[in-house]
């Protein structure tokens, strides 16, 4: 063959070849690019920031144990267009040094597509602009309001904000029960968590035009109370905000006991939980609580459904702490985001289709779910309720309700 027509050839063969490979170097049949970040053709990685152990533990271990069943039965079921999700967690200890490590090994090394964390507030906010910089649709177990006002195009949070919950608790005193002048203390739990409710709290006292009767601090490092709860015996309180986990809320409620100090406890989502009433070696019934997520008792069909997974999964464990259900509603609210963005999966189309998320009916999980481009919020609605202490339930005494700061 002739040197022009072995040039020729070659080049035709070259353009074959090409012609026949660039689909699936593209991403051909399976519908997605090989530059998105955490995608391949049959999967789809999601990082998840938790403290397994250390502080706090038994609501991440929740969480991510609500992820981990959400998942599998997704993945049982054949996963979303053809993707089978792959949850990667690591150990975060509630430490900000190692949530941003674990951080970068979930971004740089194991690519990850989307991340449900980081695990707090005071996480959240380190590497909030890390999170906006690397475009990662990220989706916490914080609810502070800053994290999403004004509006990050890549963070969202699963349950009505702290603020808005304390709201909610001064409007619930004041116009419902029509309380005049309550005596409202707070106990709080020395981190950005209680730091953002104690907040809350003095702004929603100026609003109202109250002063609050006593504000104590506990360590995350010495769970004793017995100074902070003499301290609010003789401020005399009726209501005390107790912005901390269950493990110490049950502490404070003990020494409250011992001391016999009579005042109404009053817990936001952490301290919303069965699980101190069950903990506890008495029965009370001084304890309220405000939360976006029904209870494991609750009888509707989303947490019948809820149950029915979970006990196919994991039969030996027979009751779920509310923060189960709020890592359920945030895989439900990323598996949604997924199925409306379709096969060709990129990052920006899924946001865009979490943002198209409209009145979302999780069956009595909680509230609709309604998200948009100015409203990152999953959960807009909360509810309060109360110790019942025969059933050592916390059983709702209100419909859901949008907090004062949404109307």
């Amino acid at each position: 063959m002739k040197s022009g027509s072995l040039v020729r050839w070659r080049n035709l063969t070259v353009i074959f070849i090409l012609s026949f490979a660039l689909p699936f170097i593209l991403g051909g049949e399976y519908g997605y690019s090989e530059q998105v970040r955490g995608i391949t053709g049959d999967t789809i990685k999601i990082g998840a920031q938790a403290s397994i152990t250390g502080p706090a533990a038994d609501h991440f271990t929740a969480w991510v144990g609500a992820m981990r069943n959400y998942y599998r039965n997704i993945n049982d079921q054949g996963g979303i267009h053809g993707r089978k999700i792959q949850l990667i967690v690591e150990d975060t200890r509630y430490s900000i040094p190692l949530s941003s490590a674990t951080f970068k090994k979930l971004l740089y090394k194991d690519k990850i597509f989307s991340l449900f964390g980081p695990e707090g507030t005071g996480q959240t906010m380190v590497l909030k602009r890390q999170i906006e910089k690397l475009k990662v649709p990220s989706i916490g177990i914080s609810q502070a309001i800053s994290l999403v006002h004004p509006t990050q195009r890549y963070i969202f949070i699963a349950a009505t904000p702290y603020e808005n919950q304390i709201s909610v608790m001064f409007d619930y005193l004041i116009n419902v029960l029509k309380l005049e002048n309550p005596r409202i203390a707070v106990v709080y739990l020395d981190v950005e968590y209680g730091n953002v409710c104690l907040r809350a709290a003095q702004e929603r006292a100026r609003f109202y035009g109250i002063q609050l009767a006593g504000v104590e601090v506990i360590s995350l490092m010495n769970m004793d109370s017995t100074s902070q709860v003499l301290n609010l015996k003789k401020a005399n309180a009726d209501y005390i905000i107790i912005p901390m986990s269950s493990e110490f809320a049950i502490n404070v409620v003990k020494t409250a006991k011992k001391f016999k100090l009579k005042s109404i406890f009053f817990g936001n989502h952490y301290t919303c939980e069965d699980d101190i009433l069950r903990n506890l070696p008495f029965s009370v019934d001084n304890l309220m609580g405000v939360n976006s997520y029904n209870s494991w008792y609750d009888k509707s069909p989303g947490m019948n459904n809820l149950k029915s997974i979970s006990y196919k999964y994991q039969p030996e464990i027979d009751y779920r702490i509310r923060t189960y259900m709020q890592g359920w509603i945030s895989s439900l609210v990323w598996a949604e985001g997924f199925k409306r963005a379709g096969k060709d999966l990129t990052i920006e189309g899924f946001v865009n289709a979490l943002e198209s998320i409209n009145k979302l009916d999780t069956n009595g999980i909680c509230g609709p779910i309604t998200l948009g481009p100015d409203d990152h919020v999953a959960a807009d609605y909360c509810r309060i309720y109360k110790a019942d202490p025969d059933k050592k339930m916390l059983a709702p005494i209100t419909d859901w309700m949008i907090p004062a700061a949404k109307k």
